[in-house]
């Protein structure tokens, strides 16, 4: 059985899909448009992120790219001294 994200993981997963393939050297809430499709009771509903919600999944995309550098960054690091 597949794994389901959560709507906070798809939208993590969505900033950093469009961060990789949009020709710009940084993604900023103006460029980028971002909406939930959600059903519940039976009804759907559609929501706009605001501006405030975008810049901080970009944020926050931002800040795991960085932590993720520094983690290949250190491990490099080590395979180069211990050899």
């Amino acid at each position: 059985m597949a794994s389901r994200l959560t709507l906070k993981e798809a939208q993590a997963l969505a900033i950093k899909v469009l961060s990789k393939i949009l020709d710009m050297t940084k993604l900023t809430p103006d460029k980028v448009e971002l909406a939930t499709l959600t059903r519940e009771n039976g009804k759907t509903y559609t929501r706009i992120l605001s501006a405030k919600q975008v810049e901080q999944l970009i944020a926050d995309h931002e800040k795991a790219e960085a932590l993720e550098k520094e983690k290949e960054k250190q491990a490099k690091a080590a395979s180069t001294s211990s050899s």
